[in-house]
């Protein structure tokens, strides 16, 4: 399964943001090959492979 998240839409379900230790675990979920960070644009989403 793979599941799409923005930074809008975790600001939303948890009322924080994407702070510098937030963004250095997504770096680390990304190098292990279970989150990807795609750009459109201005706008990033972020795919999350289970």
């Amino acid at each position: 399964k793979v599941y799409f998240f923005t930074g809008e839409d975790y600001y939303r379900e948890t009322k924080t943001k994407l702070d510098k230790t937030k963004l250095n675990l997504m770096t680390v979920l990304r190098h292990c090959k279970r989150l990807q960070e795609i750009r459109d644009g201005k706008h990033y989403r972020y795919q999350i492979i289970t």
